[in-house]
């Protein structure tokens, strides 16, 4: 998994870049918080040194911007709050009968074309789908 490594090569990147083309628009987006997140959960004891990590790498940017006379948006995408208990719905589905899966080399792939249903999840939310309208309840 990467760590704190990878965000601190964008920031590097990021300014390299900037130096050698000052472009108009510059999007950066560093995923130090995500792996350590949803990994660990928010309140992981070592949370805190991580938030300190990507700070400084944060920090690092903006002095830079700065100096730069560059305008700067700072964004957070999401929020992760702790979770006590999941749904693992395709697992649900499945033992339902609604979800199908095919062999592939030695492990399982989801069908969506022979599957009723099946969810595509991001985080805490789950996109289902249901192949024929008068399934959904």
């Amino acid at each position: 998994a990467a760590g704190i490594a990878s965000s601190r090569w964008i920031v590097d990147c990021a300014i390299a870049e900037f130096q050698i083309n000052r472009p108009h628009l510059q999007l950066v987006y560093l995923p130090h918080l995500d792996y350590s997140l949803q990994r660990l959960g928010p309140d992981h004891p070592s949370i805190v040194d991580e938030v300190r990590a990507i700070d400084r790498e944060v920090g690092r940017l903006l002095a830079f911007a700065k100096v730069q006379g560059a305008a700067v948006m700072l964004l957070s995408e999401y929020g992760i709050e702790a979770v006590e208990q999941s749904v693992s719905i395709n697992r649900v589905l499945r033992t339902e009968g609604w979800l199908q899966v095919r062999q592939s080399l030695s492990w399982e792939l989801l069908d969506p074309g022979a599957s009723a249903a099946f969810a595509v999840a991001d985080h805490q939310v789950a996109h289902v789908y249901v192949k024929q309208a008068q399934d959904i309840p």
